[in-house]
Order: structure tokens, then C-alpha cells, then sequence
């Protein structure tokens, strides 16, 4: 080969060599999604035909390191348009549309409706759905909020005109490790606008899910969930040596008949009520232990959703568009968010669903709600002060994590392996932390009755005449099968045990922790461990303590956006983040 060849070839190499380079470093940016199923590509329509996308992006990125500002404001949707402006919303599916003025300031709008009509129209069908970006994709900057539009189509392109399908957005740049979910608010005419707030600079990359279709979340609202008697228990009854079992069942208390064993709690419960059939030989009140009967939950949920068992499974739920759109965002162009962030304890309950929460930077979660403080980097001694002379009472179901990522900050856990999973007590010369998790679980290994407690019963036995209490509430895993009108009733008189507690010590701190998403392994699980009324449950806890004067924190975006598939447990760091806020309630700086 001659030298001029040669030279051919290696400028030839180069241009490859250049290209494979781009290509791997557009890859690095992307991670792998956490959603589990099906992965398709909607249509995409760009404003002025000049949106980004994935395979576009021809250039390295400008600004590889996150730029970062003293501090970040509180932000909510009010602030992009003015206060005073309007949003569109659209009222015409074909041509130019016709677009509906609605007051972007006024929270009704934002209030979730309901339409009690059952949907039989063919359900949306995300690939041919089309997504806009309302802004141009030019003049997007740092603090911006960006504004995507879908209109929903179904399988056969034809627009459709109803609402109440249940998504996911999340926006997110894994190479500067930045992450945040997006605000959806549903037109209930078929489109539906996603908002962002624009917390970073350099591209983001934005992924809608699909969860279920709006005839199968209105199914599980109107259906599912106000039906009652979905799971059973086993009680294990034993007296000395002797044992027998009987099934037990959650039932409303003026339906119990003879020869069954009661056990209601009217001040915990409502009108409802746990009963066991009668063993064949021991009393009543031999009762052990309980652990629910799994196969329940699954029967229940196939006989209620019945042919309809294709919306829960498969191709029909969890549909995942990756990389839906790709932005720039410039750096700041406004000079107007000089305002601080107020203390945590000031802020006492955020309902308003058009306010951003926070997001993550680099595995911390930074709040936009108020001024969370990074506990996880404070001296010892500053955290051993903010928990003296307090009792932190930690009740509920979900709280296990919690008390342990408590209890490790104030360098008390002394073990994961041996960690309680129902109660826990430990008491130092200045500081009492307590878990309690509520009678009949929704465990598969038997659980001693003794070893729970109601929380209603836990509180109206608070007596320290110190009347240092601190509680937390946090309960929604073990009554994901109940009915609505019990979940209901159960938390109404949490709240009034919570009422009394303040009346007997007024300066008592409460914070009511929110419901998450959960995972979905099991066959049918997307119905009885459904993430739609899980959501549900997390409106329904801040209607029912709006008023009271608790802090209410809603960790449901925190966890959603986190870099990680929805479980059960989720990673020890992200609860680190959720103990961070609730000392920055505690022991505001």
C-alpha cells in the first residue's frame, strides 16, 4: 500500500474512530430504564421542528459538571407563566385546535376529578400517541418549566376523547446524575400536559410511562377498591401445648354471627372488624398469631376483574416510551429567584399538587419545598442534641427503614441483620425511639398478636407528663386489599387519636408519612398491589389531616424519580434522604 493510501485510510479510521466516540458517550448518558415492560416510541411532534433527539446529538456535551446555585427557591407551576397568565387546554382533537383558558393559579384545576362513566372506548395506545413540546426547545433555560402535551390515540390512530389514564414522567441526565418526576394533569378529553422544572443545564432526557389505561384505573377505582373482602388470614390459636387454626376475615362489625370469634377495635377500626371461625376445641382469646393467606388476594383479584385480566398484564400495563423527547437547557436567563427557601418546620403541609417537590442531584434529594439540611454529613453530637429529651413513637406498617435509618444516624443500630420487623424499642438516658406496626398483617409468616399494636391504642397511651412526643405515621402496605370506606375509617381515627394527643400535649410534633410505588412480581399484581391507588391512598391521607396542622411528607416523586426499580424496601440511601427531611423538621438550622 502506497503512502498516500495509507494516509486515506487512517483519516478514514479517525472519522470512525470520532463517530463510535459520540455515539458511546450518548450511551453513558442514558442508563438503563426501571420500569418494567413494554418499550415502544410515540409519536413525536417538535415546535418549530427543532426538538432534540437521542440520535441527533452530534455534539459532546458543553457542561459535563452540574452547575449548582447557592440555593434553590421554592418553585411551583404558578411561576411559569405569571401569576394572572393562563394555560391551554385543549377542547378540539383535529385540525388547528381550539384551546380553553384555564387559570394556572387556581388549585381546583388542579384538583383531581373523577368521570363515574366507565370507559369502553378502545384505550390509548402509546406508540401512535402524540407528544408535544409546548415551548420552544430553543429557549428553554435553567429554571424554566417545560410544558409537554400527549394526545392520546388508540390502536387504530383514532383520537380519543377520554381521560383518567395513569402515567409516569420522569426527566433525568444520569451523567450528571440528575433526576425529577414530572407533573401530569389530565384534561379528561384525551390529552393530558406533563410539566418539568428545569433544575439543571445541558440536555435532559425525558421517559413517559403508560401505567394503566384509563378504563383500567377507573375499573380500580369504581370496582377494585371499594370492594370488601379481598384477603383472608390463617389465626393460629395455641393454649400450652395445644394449637388448632381457623380463617379469619375483615368484615364490618354488625355482620358478625354466631360461632365466630370477634375482634373489633372500635376507636382503631370504625365499623369494621377482624372474625375468625371458632376452633374446633380453644377459646377466643387463645388467639397467637396471624399471617394472611396469599392466594386470597390473587383469587379475589381474578374473579373481580374477570375477562378483563388482559388491562393488568402483559402489553396492556407499564407501557414505557424511553427517550420520549431530548432538551436543552440553557443556563439562567431570570434574575427573579432570590427568595429562599423556608425552614421545614414552617412549611406545614404541601397539598398543592402543582408545586415540585425537589429532585435528585448525585444521590441527595434536593427539596423544593423547604430548606432540608444534609444530615447525613452533621457531627454526631449536633444529631444526638436535635433527639434529646423527645420520644419518637414510629407507627404504622411502612416505618421499619425508617426507625433503622434513624437509629443509625444517631449511631444506636447496631446491627441490620437482626432488625426488628413488627416493634422495636430503643431508650437511651435522654432520648426514647419507638416502632409499633399494627395487628394483622399482610405477612406470609405467622405474626405474633403480641408483638403488634394498633395506633390509635399506642397514642391514647402516651402520658409522659413531659409531653415530648414526637410521632410519625405511616400506614398503607398492609391495606393496599381493603376496601376505601375501611382505609378511610381506619386513618379518620388515627387522626382524632392524633387530636386528642395534642389536646393533652399541644406542642406534640406529627408527621404523616405518604404511600410510594411498589413493585409488581406477583400474577395480577398490578391489581391488588396496584401503584394507581397507592396513589390514590396518597391524596386521600392529605385530604383527611388538611387542616390539622401535622406535616404531611410526600415522598411518592422522591421515590418514583429515584435511580432505582420500585420495591418494597427501597435502597437505605433513599430513606437516609426521607430521614434528612423529617430532622429538618424536627431541628430546623
Amino acid at each position: 500500500m502506497d503512502k498516500v493510501s495509507r494516509h486515506s485510510w487512517k483519516k478514514v479510521l479517525k472519522y470512525v474512530f470520532v463517530a463510535v466516540s459520540v455515539v458511546s458517550l450518548v450511551y453513558l448518558v442514558k442508563s438503563v430504564g426501571t420500569f418494567s415492560g413494554p418499550i415502544i416510541s410515540p409519536q413525536i411532534v417538535k415546535n418549530g421542528d427543532t426538538a432534540l433527539h437521542k440520535e441527533e446529538i452530534k455534539e459532546t456535551f458543553e457542561n459535563k459538571d452540574l452547575e449548582t446555585e447557592e440555593f434553590i427557591p421554592v418553585i411551583s407551576l404558578d411561576e411559569s407563566p405569571t401569576s394572572g397568565e393562563t394555560v391551554t387546554r385543549l377542547n378540539s382533537r383535529s385540525g388547528d385546535a381550539t384551546f380553553e383558558d384555564v387559570d394556572y393559579t387556581d388549585h381546583d384545576a388542579w384538583d383531581e376529578e373523577f368521570d363515574e362513566t366507565l370507559d369502553t372506548s378502545d384505550p390509548t395506545n402509546l406508540e401512535n400517541s402524540v407528544i408535544k413540546l409546548v415551548q420552544n426547545p430553543e429557549d428553554l433555560h435553567l429554571y424554566d418549566t417545560l410544558h409537554l402535551i400527549i394526545e392520546t390515540r388508540d390502536a387504530n390512530n383514532k383520537p380519543r376523547t377520554h381521560g383518567s389514564d395513569f402515567w409516569y414522567a420522569i426527566m433525568y441526565n444520569d451523567l450528571q446524575k440528575t433526576r425529577m418526576a414530572g407533573r401530569v394533569l389530565d384534561h379528561h378529553n384525551g390529552t393530558y400536559s406533563v410539566y418539568f422544572y428545569a433544575t439543571w443545564t445541558g440536555y435532559a432526557f425525558i421517559d413517559i410511562t403508560l401505567v394503566h389505561s384509563g378504563r383500567a384505573s377507573q375499573w380500580l377505582r369504581q370496582v377494585y377498591w371499594p370492594k370488601k373482602n379481598k384477603l383472608s388470614w390463617t389465626g393460629h390459636f395455641r393454649e400450652q401445648e395445644r394449637m388448632e387454626q381457623s380463617e379469619c376475615v375483615l368484615t364490618d362489625s354488625r355482620a358478625v354471627e354466631e360461632g365466630t370469634c370477634y375482634y373489633g377495635n372500635p376507636s382503631a377500626l370504625g365499623n369494621a372488624s377482624f372474625i375468625c371461625r371458632q376452633p374446633p376445641t380453644l377459646p377466643c382469646h387463645s388467639l397467637d398469631a396471624t399471617n394472611v393467606n396469599f392466594t386470597s388476594m390473587v383469587t379475589s383479584a381474578q374473579e373481580l376483574v374477570g375477562e378483563n385480566g388482559d388491562w393488568f398484564t402483559g402489553s396492556s400495563v407499564m407501557i414505557q416510551s424511553r427517550d420520549v423527547l431530548t432538551v436543552k437547557i440553557k443556563d439562567i436567563r431570570r434574575t427573579d429567584h432570590g427568595l429562599e427557601r423556608p425552614k421545614c418546620n414552617e412549611v406545614v403541609q404541601q397539598q398543592n399538587s402543582r408545586q415540585f417537590p425537589g429532585y435528585w442531584v448525585d444521590g441527595q434529594w434536593t427539596s423544593l419545598l423547604c430548606d432540608v439540611q444534609p444530615w447525613q454529613k452533621t457531627p454526631l453530637n449536633t444529631i444526638r442534641a436535635c433527639l434529646q429529651n423527645k420520644h419518637i413513637y414510629l407507627l404504622g406498617d411502612s416505618n421499619r427503614q425508617f426507625y433503622e435509618a434513624l437509629l443509625e444516624l444517631a449511631g444506636l443500630l447496631n446491627s441490620r441483620s437482626h432488625r426488628p420487623m413488627h416493634y422495636g424499642v430503643v431508650e437511651t438516658d435522654k432520648t426514647t425511639f419507638a416502632l409499633f406496626s399494627p395487628p394483622w398483617p399482610t405477612e406470609s409468616i405467622p405474626v405474633k398478636v403480641s408483638e403488634t399494636r394498633y395506633e390509635t391504642d399506642v397514642i391514647d397511651g402516651l402520658d409522659d407528663v413531659s409531653c415530648n412526643y414526637v410521632i410519625v405515621i405511616s400506614s398503607y402496605t398492609y391495606f393496599l386489599q381493603w376496601s376505601l370506606e375501611y382505609y378511610e375509617q381506619r386513618m379518620v381515627m388515627i387522626k382524632e387519636s392524633l387530636l386528642r394527643l395534642r389536646g393533652r400535649c399541644p406542642d406534640t410534633i406529627i408527621v404523616v408519612k405518604g404511600t410510594k410505588p411498589n413493585e409488581h412480581l406477583e400474577p395480577l399484581a398490578h391489581v391488588f398491589k396496584s401503584d394507581y391507588i397507592l396513589y390514590q391512598m396518597n391524596n386521600l391521607l392529605k385530604k383527611i389531616f388538611r387542616g390539622s396542622g401535622f406535616y404531611f411528607l410526600d415522598v411518592w416523586d422522591m421515590n418514583l424519580s429515584y435511580n432505582a426499580p420500585n420495591r418494597a424496601a427501597m435502597p437505605v440511601p433513599l430513606i437516609r434522604q426521607e430521614v434528612s427531611i423529617f430532622l429538618s423538621i424536627l431541628c430546623p438550622v
